[in-house]
């Protein structure tokens, strides 16, 4: 909702830009040198980071279901009630910032120099509470109750490239104040992305005791592909110098080889006070693991904790049909 938002508010933001550009004087003067800025939205579809919220998610289903299960199985001698605070959240679309210097060779052709900037970081805050009470069939031996509260704040996933880039511009008809264009653009794609959590398990018994787990790690990872950019772009005459621009595509943006830092922290303490912690580090590929309970969900780690035939290559991929709107100024 808030992209949306900010979306619409440049948008409005061009177009007030527009009213003032009329009251200006109007020139004659034919001018072949044009430079662009423009922001707009990319829909991502096949996006790897999004492997760990859907890990996250599913582990904690299985985690529901075994519990489940005891309870079918003992019975009246087994309880379990359980509530959910918050969702994981997954990148669905990145903000786009695009600046260019164009230049039209002929009436019909330009070539442009520009540079794209793609990013989106999500957060996430759940919280999970599970309630149980056993007691074995024996009805003498064993008995527990106790909460257990799974939470992760923060979960933090970010995804964000720079694309330069050489483009070549065709003009397809003109009418007016309005123009159309078609275009291609191509340039490398520097890449980083971002995983960081912080994971905290707390159990509480009846009695009193209780014990916590805490693991916080940061995965952090660059790399290089390509970007490839078409679409159709209509634009709005102002002046002679001035104009607005609406541009529909798909932008082809992705790189296939991360790598970085993983950092990992686990700390355990109790009701005695009688914590540890420990730290690690390890650098490497980023891959895609699949998961012990069901191989069709990943989990992301870096390779060097894992023989290579455990694993699949991790990708940066932020393609996606776009839009964007912006304005540009002839001299």
């Amino acid at each position: 909702m808030m992209e949306r938002k900010a979306f619409c508010g440049l948008v409005t933001a061009i177009f007030l830009f527009t009213g003032i550009c009329l009251a200006g004087q109007v020139e004659k003067k034919t001018r072949k040198f044009q430079f662009e800025l423009s922001g707009g939205w990319t829909e991502v579809h096949k996006l790897d980071l999004n492997h760990r919220p859907k890990y996250d998610e599913a582990l904690e289903e299985v985690y529901l279901n075994r519990y489940m299960d005891k309870e079918n199985q003992l019975g009246d001698l087994f309880s379990f009630s359980w509530k959910r605070d918050g969702k994981f959240k997954k990148i669905k679309g990145c903000y786009q910032i695009n600046f260019r210097l164009k230049y039209w060779v002929t009436r019909s052709l330009a070539v442009s120099l520009g540079l794209k900037y793609t990013a989106k970081k999500q957060n996430s805050v759940v919280a999970y509470q599970y309630d149980v009470e056993s007691m074995n069939p024996d009805d003498v031996v064993f008995y527990t109750q106790y909460t257990l509260e799974r939470s992760y704040s923060p979960y933090i996933l970010s995804a964000k490239g720079y694309a330069p880039m050489v483009g070549l511009h065709y003009a397809l008809g003109r009418y007016s104040n309005l123009s159309f264009e078609s275009y291609v653009a191509v340039g490398p794609f520097f890449v980083s992305s971002l995983l960081e959590n912080e994971i905290t398990h707390r159990y509480e018994y009846s009695h009193g005791y209780w014990y916590r787990q805490n693991y916080v790690s940061s995965l952090k990872g660059k790399g290089i592909g390509i970007a490839f950019d078409f679409g159709i772009r209509m634009n709005l005459k102002v002046s002679n110098r001035t104009g607005l621009f609406l541009l529909g595509g798909y932008t082809w943006q992705k790189a296939s080889k991360i790598s970085g830092e993983y950092l990992f922290e686990e700390k355990l303490d109790d009701l005695n006070a009688t914590g540890s912690s420990q730290k690690y580090s390890w650098e490497s590929q980023w891959i895609l693991v699949p998961a012990s309970f069901d191989a069709s969900y990943k989990f992301i780690s870096i390779g060097s904790l894992y023989d290579q035939e455990d694993y699949e290559r991790f990708t940066i991929n932020l393609t996606g049909v776009q839009v964007r709107a912006g304005l540009y100024f002839a001299f």
